[in-house]
């Protein structure tokens, strides 16, 4: 008679390597499950582009397990409770590891998962696969949580991070019955009726080995200058692109932070990259360590002072934003490569956020949702923590009165305008003085570039100046009202 199975159930955790779930088995002789859940209450909470994502990383991920271990991946839709607790009952398993989550409603789900079938006698085990840290370890000196990133950082750093565990290369016991599991092609999400996330197979493979590759490529011809050079948009080969891998657990923090590391240990000459690019890191674990200690922070602001700050919401100019036609080429580029890939630069993110919420005065719940929406990375921590920052409104924010000028901010990232002629075609041809004011292009020259301003490109939906003025002049209001005081 076959011992009693574990069911193993992945989520944000795609991968075999550093995987703590599968090292635990390897502490056991019993047979193995894994499964994913198709939870609707879950995947619907998903934009497109992440579901896009996760569907062909499901796909990937089970082919793995097939060619690594002839092992299938089951695939079930249902509430995650129930679609266990029919696992449970058919095939006799006595224990269920799994990933650790940190949104609101996946915390709701997995202690109703321990609650109720821990009650039933089964062992659940709860794995960190997604930080490098427990957001409930790190406290400052007075044992209370952190608010600020910067200090937070530093305790992490004092703090030691495990080696990453390589692919297991254990022969696992998969489970020898027949176990009924869906067909991936019958999930309908919402991503398979849009057109347009076909294009994003243009631009990305989706897998662990494309992750780990990705990884390779960073450290040998992007760490070293990362620093200096991971602001400059015309060249992405400066950023890890590694995001939506991280988000959907197809590489690990930890694998990710030891080999920064490692490189540094080889290279001393690079130590300030690397620190640099680390923060990046930090700014993710603080991302998840308010999202843990603030379970709210994707719906209200931090700062819930700034719940009652008088955006005005003009949804027509949200559309343009959205659309990339405010006639601003620096946004109108950032936003068209969002919709064509997916993606954009990180210094993008903050310019297009900062435009959207200070120049045209629309609440930053707003651009989260279209970037929770677009983005293959819309990571639940990371996109609320980075939008409040920006709007001023989190624990450790970005001041409201800070305004990027988006002019200024495409000559000093993108002075050539090598990114807007890429993602803003009809705008290719102009010579380099007006690419980023092609407003201010004499009438003779948009005749000779065949690009007349109103027509072939908008004019700017707001005069900049004004709408910073605009801006400022709410924030004071808003501040004399008492609604910032202490």
């Amino acid at each position: 008679m076959q011992q009693q199975p574990i069911i193993l159930v992945f989520y944000q955790n795609l991968r075999f390597h550093d995987q703590p779930l599968l090292l635990e088995v390897l502490q056991h002789t019993q047979p193995i499950i894994p499964i994913f859940i198709n939870d609707p209450k879950v995947i619907e909470r998903l934009g497109e582009a992440s579901q896009w994502w996760l569907y062909q990383s499901i796909r990937a991920f089970k082919q793995q397990w097939k060619s690594a271990y002839n092992i299938e991946l089951i695939l079930r839709t249902g509430d995650s409770v129930r679609v266990l607790q029919q696992l449970l009952q058919e095939t006799n398993a006595n224990k269920i590891y799994l990933g650790k989550r940190y949104t609101k409603l996946e915390r709701e789900i997995d202690e109703r998962i321990y609650e109720e079938l821990n009650r039933d006698g089964i062992t659940i085990k709860f794995f960190n696969t997604h930080l490098l840290f427990e957001p409930a370890n790190i406290k400052n000196q007075q044992g209370n949580s952190f608010q600020i990133f910067t200090p937070f950082w530093k305790t992490c750093l004092t703090k030691t991070i495990e080696a990453d565990l390589p692919a297991p290369d254990h022969i696992f016991n998969g489970y020898n019955q027949p176990i009924n599991s869906d067909d991936l092609s019958d999930w309908k999400w919402g991503h398979s009726q849009a057109a347009w996330t076909r294009k994003l197979a243009n631009h990305w493979h989706l897998s662990e080995l494309a992750a780990l590759n990705k990884l390779a490529i960073f450290l040998k011809n992007s760490l070293a200058g990362y620093n200096n050079n991971r602001d400059l948009i015309a060249s992405p080969s400066f950023s890890s692109q590694l995001s939506p891998y991280l988000r959907w657990g197809q590489i690990s923090a930890k694998k990710i932070f030891n080999e920064v590391i490692h490189t540094m240990e080889r290279d001393p000459t690079i130590q300030q990259d690397g620190n640099t690019f680390l923060k990046e890191i930090g700014w993710r674990e603080f991302s998840y360590y308010l999202l843990y200690h603030h379970p709210s922070m994707q719906e209200v602001p931090l700062n819930k002072r700034f719940q009652d700050f008088p955006y005005e919401n003009n949804l027509s100019l949200l559309e343009k934003w959205q659309k990339g036609t405010t006639g601003f080429p620096i946004i109108d580029a950032g936003m068209r490569q969002l919709w064509l890939e997916g993606w954009m630069p990180n210094r993008l993110r903050m310019i297009v956020a900062s435009f959207l919420i200070k120049d045209l005065l629309i609440n930053w719940q707003f651009g989260q949702a279209w970037f929770i929406d677009t983005l293959v990375d819309a990571d639940p921590a990371n996109n609320a923590n980075s939008w409040q920052w920006v709007a001023g409104c989190g624990t450790d924010a970005s001041p409201y009165f800070r305004i990027f000028n988006p002019i200024t901010q495409g000559k000093k990232f993108d002075s050539e305008g090598k990114y807007i002629r890429k993602y803003v075609p009809e705008l290719k041809d102009l010579p380099t003085k007006y690419i980023h004011q092609p407003w201010e292009m004499p009438i003779t020259l948009q005749e000779e570039y065949n690009v007349i301003i109103g027509k072939d490109y908008p004019h700017p939906i707001v005069d900049h100046t004004i709408q910073k003025n605009k801006a400022l002049d709410c924030w004071k209001e808003f501040k004399g009202k008492g609604y910032l005081a202490g």
